[in-house]
């Protein structure tokens, strides 16, 4: 009998829990509370946020889906901040009981994310959000049951800005102070984000840099990592005209704080897989790329830290492989450009007349046909090292043709304040047959043995002394 009773008082009090549920369920989808919700919300938050925040709806969608509508934030200043027009999200519940956070989907469609600040040393527009939602509690609180898990991130016709008001914009050069990303599309899945590790998988990401031209096409991979090391899979990248694979990407680190120090803490490797790059596609962060519009075949290796890097491979080929580099480099301080420093051994560099002009189109802002001189050349091949700074290199080696072989060993410097290119240095030749070079039948082959001293400006003509 007591068994009896007590079945029937569960049946009574989980009927009454579902049918409160449910009838809340029911009434969160009528319109006119739809609306009061919305309302209420918006007021809350804008009252935690001291900014105006309007939302269009709140649908509380059947046991475990919220919908939100046409949200809009605006900055301190009274200007748009944040615009979303629709973001969903589904969560799983059971997971809740183990401590877990499991939410099956997110869907984030049509935002517009405006970021700015007056100078490189005043605060953000954003930053009444991150000071408004930071924790008052003085006691730091143990993280270790941080456990998140999200199935899938969906994002459409996504739109990002910052600009940095007081700068320049550099149109048609990637600048950080200035940027515009549109047409952001992103298919993410968070397996798991823990307080020392994570593990998220990007299917695919795409967006348009409109203030430099960069276009990301496609960009793919799977991250794991924890507080020791982090490994990057299946990484590719696609640009209008480039296709780029890797194998495996490895890093590793004492502790995740050196990341902050990553130029000389944070230890890498990658290898290429066969890849065709265009060169041009990257040319907004390297203008000087902007005439190379023909593919070329990538390998290359790379390990060490970013500021003692080791290239134990590099071949670059194009033209059916009739243009060919292959050597190996190594750089320091590559963190600080000016100061840095590279050593290269130049084992192959071999062109036949047809890839020259390959390298003369792709080199040249305007190709008026490979110069005769060239490709008088004939085939033509280099062995030899470079090392010093960018900005003051030394070169030697040999340089063979179908005319003869050249010996070098000469300085090379630049200076982009002044507009100059020097060198100096030797050159050295014997039997070179300098009338067909120069398409003289007069003269015939030449040995020498000179000391060269040439100076290029901006806009002037070369001046180049020479003596025996």
């Amino acid at each position: 009998m007591h068994i009896r009773t007590l079945k029937r008082t569960v049946r009574w009090i989980v009927g009454i829990i579902l049918g409160v549920y449910i009838g809340a369920i029911i009434l969160l989808n009528i319109p006119s509370i739809q609306q009061a919700l919305s309302v209420f919300v918006a007021d809350e938050l804008s009252q935690v946020l001291n900014s105006k925040l309007t939302i269009g709806r709140i649908n509380i969608g059947f046991l475990n889906r919220i919908i939100i509508d046409d949200v809009l934030l605006d900055d301190q200043s009274g200007k748009e901040m944040l615009k979303v027009t629709r973001l969903s999200a589904k969560f799983d519940f059971i997971p809740l009981f183990k401590g877990k956070v499991s939410i099956s989907n997110v869907q984030l469609f049509g935002f517009n994310i405006s970021l700015n600040k007056q100078t490189p040393d005043s605060p953000p527009n954003f930053k009444f959000v991150l000071d408004a939602f930071a924790s008052k509690d003085t006691i730091k609180k143990d993280e270790s049951d941080l456990d998140l898990r999200i199935n899938s991130v969906l994002i459409r016709r996504g739109r990002l800005s910052y600009h940095v008001l007081s700068e320049k914009e550099t149109p048609g050069k990637f600048n950080a102070k200035h940027i515009l990303m549109q047409n952001i599309i992103a298919n993410l899945s968070l397996k798991a984000l823990q307080k020392d590790s994570v593990n998220i998988a990007i299917k695919r990401l795409s967006a348009d840099e409109k203030m430099s031209g960069f276009s990301l096409k496609k960009l793919s991979l799977k991250l794991l990592a924890n507080d020791r090391q982090m490994k990057i899979e299946n990484f590719a990248i696609e640009l209008p005209e480039t296709s780029l694979k890797m194998d495996t990407i490895h890093l590793k680190y004492d502790s995740l704080g050196a990341f902050n120090n990553f130029a000389d803490q944070v230890h890498f490797s990658f290898h290429t897989l066969p890849s065709q790059i265009t060169l041009k596609d990257i040319a907004p962060f390297v203008p000087a790329l902007s005439h190379f519009k023909e593919p070329i075949t990538l390998d290359i290796k790379v390990e060490g830290t970013l500021n003692q890097l080791s290239c134990p491979r590099l071949e670059i080929t194009a033209e059916d492989q009739q243009f060919r580099l292959r050597g190996d480099a190594t750089f320091q301080d590559l963190s600080h450009p000016e100061d840095a420093y590279i050593y290269g051994n130049l084992s192959e560099f071999s062109a036949n007349s047809r890839s020259v002009g390959f390298l003369v189109r792709n080199i040249s802002s305007n190709y008026n046909g490979v110069p005769p001189m060239l490709l008088r050349l004939g085939d033509i091949a280099f062995k030899g090292e470079i090392s010093g700074y960018f900005a003051d290199l030394v070169t030697y080696g040999q340089l063979r043709t179908s005319l003869g072989t050249v010996n070098t060993d000469l300085k090379l410097t630049s200076n982009k304040q002044k507009g100059l290119f020097a060198y100096s240095g030797g050159v050295e030749t014997e039997s070179f047959q300098l009338g067909k070079l120069l398409g003289n039948d007069l003269l015939g082959e030449i040995t020498l043995n000179l000391d060269v001293n040439g100076k290029h400006y901006n806009n002037q003509r070369p001046i180049v002394e020479l003596k025996d």
